[in-house]
């Protein structure tokens, strides 16, 4: 029931900032850390779906979340 503002300009990773992603079909919203052998390590902010890493060529950044309103 969020509201997401996302900036398709800002694709180039910034550590700890929320982005949306996609991969294969699928679209998420993740915080994303690069991880030391060029991995990324998405992070879920809902605690019920656990962090993953994946190859950083496994998503496609489409852009950066700057702004997040909570509809309730």
């Amino acid at each position: 029931g969020s509201e997401l503002t996302i900036d398709p300009n800002q694709t180039h990773i910034i550590d700890g900032k929320i982005y949306q992603i996609q991969s294969s079909e699928l679209k998420f919203i993740r915080r994303i850390y690069r991880q030391i052998d060029g991995s990324l390590k998405l992070v879920c902010e809902n605690k019920d779906f656990e962090s993953v890493v994946v190859p950083s060529d496994s998503v496609k950044i489409i852009g950066r979340v700057i702004a997040w309103k909570v509809v309730d």
